[in-house]
């Protein structure tokens, strides 16, 4: 698992209410990471 599904699962867990309290910039810098990723995986497939 790579930097992207780190990223992914984070998300996820907030998204279901299981991180109490993330900060919110770190969970903009997640979510930066995701996209950033996401397009990198995309230029490889």
């Amino acid at each position: 698992m790579g930097l992207h599904g780190i990223a992914e699962r984070l998300l996820e867990a907030e998204s279901r209410g299981m991180w109490a309290e993330p900060d919110p910039a770190v969970l903009e810098e997640l979510r930066r990471v995701y996209l950033e990723t996401e397009g990198d995986l995309e230029g490889e497939a």
